[in-house]
């Protein structure tokens, strides 16, 4: 089985480079570029002189991917690279980086340890100023909100005179809140007053917010919120 998803995601990479249009003056590093993020064998990018992990979790964790056309690939080994944006797939001998162009979603199951039901993590691809990122589901519906972490790259601050400081670069993880409205993405503002503002030509959210106390920053408060307005 495992032998056979490689092959299919393997191929999928093969499509996706095929389908692209390189002008004849384009550089072979860009050609190179273009191959490692469709999604050829790849590596654990944690590199020497930077600390910290690229990923969301060092864990391997099951799950299955959606892709567009709506067909699934079950039965995979999966983690996040939130530094390089990227879901990675395991196999007995190698890494793959999956190619994000086709991608849906990508779930991971679980089992409730106090209840032993099934739970779902839910991860998406949406596009948000251009760019395609990786989204947790914490609530589905007019009114979405996700989750998005990513890493920030932090210079050494070792500073010599006083012996003090980190003398290598760092990866500082980090989380922003968006949510979703007539299809468009956005970052969730850091005060119920910018909310409101932003949310002007929808009254309805405009009064929920008003109506509800919550802060935009702390993720239990959003989900309560946003679950509260969906009903």
């Amino acid at each position: 089985m495992q032998f056979l998803i490689t092959i299919f995601l393997s191929v999928l990479s093969c499509s996706y480079i095929l389908a692209q249009s390189f002008d004849e003056s384009t550089k072979m590093s860009d050609k190179m570029v273009v191959a490692r993020t469709a999604g050829f064998e790849t590596y654990d990018t944690r590199l020497k002189g930077i600390d910290g992990s690229p990923y969301l979790k060092d864990n391997w964790s099951e799950g299955y991917i959606v892709l567009l056309n709506g067909d699934t690939i079950q039965d995979l080994v999966l983690k996040i690279d939130v530094h390089n944006q990227e879901f990675v797939h395991k196999t007995e001998s190698k890494m793959m980086s999956i190619p994000k162009a086709f991608v849906e979603r990508i779930v991971f199951t679980g089992i409730d340890v106090f209840t032993g039901s099934r739970v779902d993590d839910n991860f998406v691809l949406k596009t948000h100023e251009n760019e395609r990122k990786i989204f947790k589901e914490l609530v589905v519906g007019d009114y979405s909100v996700y989750r998005h972490d990513y890493c920030v790259l932090l210079k050494p601050s070792y500073n010599p005179a006083i012996d003090a400081g980190n003398i290598n670069y760092q990866l500082n993880k980090k989380i922003k809140y968006y949510y979703e409205i007539d299809g468009l993405v956005k970052i969730v503002p850091s005060s119920r007053k910018k909310f409101m503002k932003e949310v002007a030509e929808h009254p309805v959210l405009q009064e929920a917010i008003k109506m509800n106390r919550f802060d935009s920053k702390d993720e239990r408060d959003l989900i309560n919120f946003f679950k509260t307005i969906n009903k």
